[in-house]
């Protein structure tokens, strides 16, 4: 079945995201730049998989960069896979990696294609609904991975744009905010504990000894995942 193509410019496809996010869709989010496609796999609003042509946003470099296995010992391994088999059988089977380290690696994979989706000023993108019963559910962790890939994004003007040109924007958290994000992505705490819509993100980055584009991804991606929410309000100086 031909693939539904959709030009996009700027981050507009960020959008698509922050739907098939909150819909809670299943499918196959298909985005393509003027060198790669990537595709990155959900289920129930959750990436869960993902596919990229880069050779930096392959699960076997996912492995080495995470120190799981070393590229001598993949190199060893791949002369001995079984083609019937995905690479992290493959390696399960020879007893080189653990199922935890899977999941850790599984993670920073789908963060790695994430990233690259992210950082894609220009293309195609569609999305086709319906999940392969084949794709892997490692049971990798949400809404970490997501978030961990927003973070690597450098496009300063387009979040200072959207957020608010004198961030005057004024980000308030929902219940639904996992306690430990902050945890596993080395965010203080307090950080989400000052956005409770008194004050703006200019403030939250004084208040918090943070760097300011840093708070300001940070809120972007919550935005994006439907864990924030934002009160207009102008800052009134003292930030």
């Amino acid at each position: 079945m031909p693939l539904d193509w959709r030009a996009f410019e700027g981050y507009l496809h960020h959008q698509m995201f922050s739907l098939i996010s909150r819909r809670k869709a299943s499918g196959i989010w298909h985005v393509k730049d003027s060198r790669v496609e990537r595709q990155i796999f959900f289920n129930e609003g959750k990436a869960v998989f993902a596919r990229s042509d880069h050779p930096d946003e392959k699960l076997a470099f996912a492995l080495v960069e995470r120190n799981v296995v070393t590229a001598e010992q993949m190199r060893v391994a791949r002369s001995e896979f079984d083609p019937t088999r995905t690479l992290a059988k493959n390696l399960m089977m020879m007893g080189l990696i653990s199922r935890d380290e899977l999941r850790t690696a599984a993670s920073r994979h789908v963060t790695l294609v994430l990233a690259g989706v992210f950082g894609a000023y220009g293309g195609k993108m569609c999305f086709v609904e319906g999940l392969p019963d084949h794709v892997p559910r490692v049971g990798l962790r949400h809404p970490h991975t997501s978030v961990m890939a927003l973070l690597e994004l450098q496009a300063r003007d387009h979040l200072s744009q959207h957020l608010g040109n004198d961030f005057e924007k004024t980000p308030v958290v929902t219940p639904q905010l996992p306690e430990m994000l902050c945890r596993d992505i080395g965010i203080p705490v307090d950080l989400i504990e000052l956005a409770d819509g008194t004050k703006t993100i200019k403030q939250i980055a004084f208040e918090s000894f943070l760097d300011f584009f840093l708070v300001l991804k940070l809120f972007y991606a919550l935005e994006l995942l439907g864990l924030v929410s934002f009160e207009k309000k102008r800052a009134t100086g003292g930030a």
